[in-house]
């Protein structure tokens, strides 16, 4: 007996496929963002965009900071996390990673003023802002936030020397007084951290669980299954729970990799051609790293923050 039903006319690639056009929606708002933060540097310049990155960096900060001092549990008296979050972790970031990371950026772009003369800002309360950011950061307990900012400063000091032996002239102050302007401002910070952290605050960064890379491990077999278009972007949550080796309750949102989250979302000749894209466009000369130490400080956060 045959079964008289006529073949769907389509069907989705993405095996969520409601999780996967939230997760449309999502980059068509970043897409938005995105041009318009290009025609606003355009229009206003790079000093400008750094600027309005550290000021509200420094913003996150300081609220983080006041939700510690009032033993707050909820963001803004409004919003109440559906989990309990460490002291010193309410802010308008409740993630630590995505807090560091942020500030992270933020502090490269608060150098990248500093170390320019026109900067327009006095050079002190841009280093006290820096000052902030690295302290809260540090408080806020994220290892791979610990890591990245180290490795942003580096970066920005290597483009500092670089151009020093290059003799170019950007605006940027002497490098001695450079020098001595980036200490003040990080080793402020790092007093601030030790000041305000606590042994909740060491005892996460020393943690020796690494049980999010292990993500990366059990993600294999998905790929190897959906190499060619994934299983969509959006519908890693509701799919990874049949390959995830680890036993318990603990949901995993992303494969904690973003380069692999793109694999398993779109497959690997997509994953692979946006990568590459991506490189493209963050490529030091075409950011203007090359030209100018504020664009090297904001290339530096970026690259930070990938980190």
């Amino acid at each position: 007996m045959r079964l008289r039903e006529t073949a769907p006319t389509w069907v989705p690639v993405s095996l969520d496929p409601g999780a996967s056009w939230v997760e449309a929606l999502k980059w068509g708002t970043y897409a938005l963002v995105f041009v318009a933060a290009a025609a606003l540097a355009r229009r206003r310049g790079i000093l400008w965009g750094l600027g309005l990155v550290f000021a509200s960096s420094v913003a996150a900060a300081f609220s983080t900071i006041g939700h510690g001092l009032l033993g707050a549990t909820k963001v803004f008296h409004v919003y109440e996390p559906l989990f309990a979050p460490a002291p010193w972790h309410v802010g308008p970031l409740i993630n630590p990673n995505n807090l560091s990371g942020y500030l992270t950026l933020g502090s490269l772009a608060g150098l990248g003023l500093l170390l320019t003369r026109r900067a327009g800002v006095p050079g002190w309360l841009v280093g006290l802002g820096v000052a902030t950011n690295v302290g809260v950061n540090v408080t806020a307990a994220s290892r791979a936030g610990a890591i990245a900012l180290p490795i942003g400063v580096l970066i920005l000091g290597v483009a500092v020397e670089r151009r020093r032996r290059a003799g170019k002239d950007d605006g940027a102050v002497d490098i001695r007084v450079a020098r001595l302007l980036v200490a003040a401002a990080v080793g402020g910070g790092l007093v601030l951290a030790l000041l305000g952290a606590t042994t909740e605050t060491w005892r996460e960064l020393w943690d020796q669980n690494i049980e999010k890379l292990s993500a990366t491990r059990w993600v294999v077999p998905l790929l190897r299954e959906h190499a060619w278009v994934g299983v969509g972007r959006g519908a890693f949550e509701s799919v990874f729970p049949a390959y995830r080796e680890a036993p318990g309750n603990l949901v995993f949102t992303h494969a904690e990799s973003f380069p692999v989250d793109w694999a398993a979302g779109w497959g690997f000749p997509i994953a692979v051609a946006a990568l590459g894209a991506f490189a493209w466009a963050l490529r030091r000369r075409a950011v203007g790293a090359h030209r100018s130490i504020s664009a090297a400080a904001g290339w530096a956060g970026i690259i930070a923050l990938l980190v």
